[in-house]
C-alpha cells in the first residue's frame, strides 16, 4: 500500500440560496398565537481538505449564513463561524462504511435584542455506508449549545435567558438515487433538551400552570398589538424531513424539501411545518 503523507489537497466550496415558508415561526402551542412567515436564506462555506492518510481526510471551512424574513424583520440574522470535519473510511471500495466527527463554532447576530450576540456550538459523530449502487444511509449523534442574552424580566422567580439552550439529538437519514440526476432523501431526528416557544399574554398563565418553564421573557421580535412572551422548556422534539434533489450538472442542483417538527413539553404539544426550495452550487 502506498503511504499518503498529510498534505492539503483540493479546495471546497458550497453556496446555497434557500426560500423557507414556516407555518409556525414562533413555535407556539396555541393555535390562536401561531404566526407564519417566509425567509430568504443564502449561505456559503469555503475551505480545504487535508489528506491525513489513505482513508482519512480533514476538512476545514469558514461558514457564513444570512436570513432575511418577510414580515418579522427582527428575526433577520447573520451567522459567521468555522467547521472542522474529520472523515475516515474503514477500508477500500464504495460500499465500505465510514465514520466522521465534526465540530462547529459560530457567532450569531440577530436584530431581535433577546436573540442577539449568541454563540453556537455544535458537535456531531456520524457513521454511514452505501448498501447498493442506489441506496445509502447514515446515523449520527449531535450535541447543540447556544449562549444568549438575558431578556426583560417577566417573573422574578424565573430566569430570562430563554436562548441559553442545550440539546442532544439522534439523527437517521437515507438516500435513494432515482436516476443519474435525481436523489430522494428522507430523515428522522429525535432531539431531547431545551427549545423555545412563544405565546401572547392571555396564554402565559396556561403555560406556567402545566409546564416547568426554565426561562421566560418578553419577546421583541413580533410587532403585535398584544405583547408576546418567549419561554424555554426542556422537552423532546421529533423531526421528519424529506427532499428531492435534482442536479443538472456536476456543480449545480436544486432541492425541494419539507420538514415537520413535533415537540412536547410535560403537557403542551408544539408543531411546525417548514417548506423549502433551494439552489445549490458545489465544487
Amino acid at each position: 500500500m502506498v503511504n499518503v503523507h498529510a498534505e492539503w489537497t483540493e479546495w471546497y466550496a458550497q453556496g446555497e440560496v434557500k426560500y423557507l415558508d414556516n407555518d409556525n415561526i414562533n413555535y407556539s402551542a396555541f393555535s390562536n398565537d401561531e404566526l407564519s412567515d417566509n425567509a430568504i436564506v443564502p449561505s456559503l462555506s469555503v475551505g480545504r481538505y487535508k489528506q491525513i492518510g489513505d482513508n482519512t481526510r480533514l476538512r476545514l471551512t469558514g461558514d457564513l449564513e444570512l436570513g432575511k424574513f418577510d414580515e418579522f424583520d427582527k428575526l433577520d440574522f447573520a451567522k459567521l463561524g468555522a467547521t472542522a470535519t474529520l472523515r475516515h473510511k474503514l477500508g477500500l471500495g464504495p460500499d465500505v462504511p465510514w465514520i466522521s466527527g465534526e465540530v462547529s463554532v459560530s457567532a450569531l447576530d440577530v436584530d431581535s435584542k433577546i436573540r442577539d450576540d449568541g454563540t453556537l456550538y455544535e458537535l456531531a459523530i456520524r457513521s454511514g455506508k452505501r448498501f447498493t449502487p442506489r441506496i445509502d444511509g447514515q446515523i449520527g449523534v449531535e450535541y447543540f449549545k447556544r449562549d444568549g442574552n438575558s431578556g426583560p424580566v417577566v417573573d422574578p422567580a424565573i430566569p430570562s435567558d430563554v436562548f441559553d439552550q442545550e440539546s442532544v439529538a439522534l439523527v437517521l437519514e437515507g438516500g435513494f438515487l432515482l436516476s443519474e440526476r435525481v436523489l430522494l432523501t428522507a430523515g428522522y431526528t429525535y432531539r431531547s433538551g431545551d427549545f423555545d416557544s412563544a405565546c401572547t399574554g392571555p396564554n402565559v398563565a396556561s403555560v406556567l400552570a402545566v409546564e416547568d418553564v426554565k426561562a421566560i421573557t418578553f419577546d421583541d421580535a413580533f410587532n403585535l398589538a398584544v405583547p408576546m412572551c418567549a419561554y424555554k422548556l426542556d422537552g423532546k422534539t421529533n423531526i421528519f424531513d424529506a427532499s428531492l434533489l435534482y442536479s443538472w450538472n456536476p456543480n449545480w442542483s436544486v432541492e425541494i424539501g419539507i420538514e415537520h417538527r413535533d415537540g412536547e413539553g410535560d403537557v403542551l404539544e408544539y408543531d411546525a411545518t417548514i417548506a423549502r426550495i433551494g439552489v445549490i452550487y458545489l465544487r
